[in-house]
């Protein structure tokens, strides 16, 4: 395959993935299921979006999921780096709540009653919201998305923004600007960190992580 073709199919490909991406996130805005049936759907989506762009990369654009090569890491730097990394997110997070409070955007979100509801004493659900996160998004927004944006729009900094901004943009169905703006930081530390290191598993295992934390209060 030529190079101008290859384009075209990594051009194609970021758009499938964000019509699914967006079918699996914001689907029931138009099915109306209730939330456990659609939480269900959604998962299975996913997954199911996921095997698509792999199945797509191989067959259609043909080459590797993976555009950059996976390096690896000690056991000891792994965590070493999956600590850094959550330090952050951390600070990160902390100072964009604080400033948001100070400016007086609304912090309170839609998803404070939907995961109450969903996570209550559910442990199941927990985890599979946590796992689904971490390999699935990782897997399609950085190894996947992030590099072809690098590679069409010739800038490592333009993959990392683009990437990053969709990756907060998926998250608006939260309700609040508070939870774009958050996303956002976190898909450029994650994007950051992919491109510097190419370690897609500590990214994946550092997602886990910190979702299970975010959400741990809902479960509790």
């Amino acid at each position: 395959m030529d190079k101008l073709s290859k384009n075209k199919s990594m051009l194609v490909g970021i758009c499938l993935l964000v019509v699914l991406l967006s079918f699996a996130l914001f689907a029931n805005y138009v099915l109306h299921l209730p939330n456990n049936t659609f939480f269900i759907l959604s998962r299975f989506l996913l997954w199911a979006t996921l095997a698509i762009m792999i199945l797509y990369s191989i067959k259609i654009e043909k080459q590797d999921f993976f555009l950059y090569k996976e390096k690896k890491y000690t056991f000891w730097k792994v965590i070493g780096i999956v600590s850094l990394l959550l330090v952050f997110l951390i600070i990160g997070n902390i100072g964009i709540y604080h400033l948001s409070t100070k400016i007086g955007l609304k912090t309170e979100s839609i998803s404070t009653s939907y995961f109450s509801t969903l996570l209550k004493n559910n442990i199941l659900i927990y985890f599979c919201i946590t796992i689904t996160a971490g390999i699935v998004e990782e897997l399609l927004l950085r190894g996947y998305l992030q590099t072809r944006l690098e590679k069409l729009l010739k800038s490592s900094l333009g993959g990392i923004l683009c990437s990053s901004l969709i990756f907060a943009i998926l998250h608006i169905g939260y309700g609040i600007f508070l939870q774009i703006i958050v996303p956002f930081w976190i898909g450029l530390v994650f994007a950051m960190f992919y491109y510097k290191f190419k370690n897609i598993k500590i990214l994946i295992i550092t997602h886990i992580v910190w979702d299970c934390f975010a959400l741990l209060k809902y479960i509790m």
